[in-house]
């Protein structure tokens, strides 16, 4: 069987990490699979196996326009010329046209389907902003309704898929986690030694700062929090910027737009805890590496958190901040010694090996439909 990787949306942060784990072990695990990835030009290495073939996609390495032009010219080309027998599309967007080939679609950005987010954009951020998400979500319904079978990470994110339209198949395969994260991290060297918690994410609208904010200034003993990650709401973060300033919060909060993966591990392992208070998480990678660092996960009651997280997680009632702080204080009231120990042998069971295996054994068993001459064509079901 060969299979063609439509992976050409994978730059940076949480979607090239995917990338690479996706690429390290899935041709390990699945031998008797010849996989064809298309990736943007950005310096992949040899990952050293015989059934992988890397195809740069320079055409694809530009905006979102020129990477849609080529999903729907130069990738069935390639499907032709390797003579595919599935597409696997690895974030949100398959082709327009018709193919005689079944496509399997990973639904990594949920976003784009949450209501309240679509609202809040359009009330918060630019007016291009909103379009570019409102035109994310029809491509992402387009693709659900035209995939032989639908990949989701988390039950929550499958539910949220399946209210608009309810897949052909659908299969939820949760991600793993690194081996880098581990309890034995040294302290980061840029913070001193005062007790800190730790929120790690790039900031969009649905991130919930301002409720890490309203936290913060209900309890003043709370310790401050050091966030890790780059802005790309940026509406949003001058409003937070502002609530900062108006609560007096500004030594209590500090801002560093990123640090290097393999630091991480560093600022989990020595913070109080981690604050994850988002709203719309296809998963949640934070609270897990947070967790097998042996640090504790503040977080809503609400969402993909719960699945990662389990009965470690330290729980707020969704968008309050009051009750967050309840939950932040309680996170560093615990026995960190016993959470460790705890926290680490959960994580231990997310593993990268363990989700390749279930991404093979469905993209297997999407090909033995193919074989006995079942529809696979989503769109003829309408």
């Amino acid at each position: 069987m060969k299979v063609i990787i439509n992976a050409v949306s994978a730059r940076s942060g949480g979607g090239l990490i995917y990338l690479c784990n996706l690429l390290r072990v899935l041709p390990a695990v699945c031998s008797e699979i010849h996989f064809v990835a298309v990736v943007p030009n950005i310096g992949l290495p040899d990952f050293g196996h015989q059934n992988l073939t890397l195809c740069v996609a320079d055409q694809a390495s530009g905006n979102s326009v020129s990477r849609y032009l080529w999903e729907n010219t130069v990738l069935l080309k390639l499907i032709k010329k390797h003579k595919a027998d599935i597409l696997f599309c690895l974030a949100n967007v398959v082709p327009l046209r018709k193919l005689n080939i079944p496509v399997v679609t990973v639904i990594q950005n949920i976003a784009p389907l949450h209501r309240k987010l679509l609202y809040d954009k359009l009330r918060t951020e630019s007016l291009s902003a909103y379009l570019q998400l409102a035109f994310m979500k029809m491509l992402t319904l387009t693709a659900i309704r035209r995939s032989a079978a639908i990949i989701s990470l988390s039950a929550f994110a499958d539910n949220l898929v399946k209210s608009y339209h309810k897949p052909v198949r659908s299969k939820i395969i949760h991600h793993g986690v690194s081996e880098i994260f581990s309890p034995d991290a040294r302290r980061p060297e840029n913070i001193d030694n005062s007790k800190y918690f730790v929120f790690v994410s790039n900031i969009y609208l649905y991130k919930g700062l301002e409720y890490l904010i309203e936290a913060l200034a209900s309890d003043s003993d709370l310790p401050k929090v050091v966030v890790i990650g780059k802005v790309f709401d940026h509406n949003y973060f001058a409003s937070i910027q502002k609530q900062i300033a108006e609560h007096g919060l500004s030594q209590r909060i500090i801002f560093l737009s990123s640090v290097p993966n393999e630091s991480l591990a560093g600022w989990y392992c020595h913070a109080e805890a981690l604050v994850y208070p988002s709203w719309c998480e296809s998963f949640g990678m934070p609270a897990l590496e947070a967790l097998r660092c042996g640090c504790p996960v503040v977080a809503f009651k609400d969402g993909s958190i719960e699945e990662v997280c389990g009965i470690l997680g330290f729980y707020a009632e969704p968008h309050s901040g009051k009750s967050l702080a309840k939950a932040m204080r309680k996170a560093m009231e615990c026995d960190r010694n016993d959470y460790r120990k705890k926290a680490y042998r959960h994580a231990c069971t997310f593993t990268w090996e363990e989700s390749m295996r279930q991404y093979g054994s469905f993209l297997g068993s999407i090909s033995q439909i193919r074989q006995n001459g079942e529809n696979f064509d989503a769109r003829q079901r309408f």
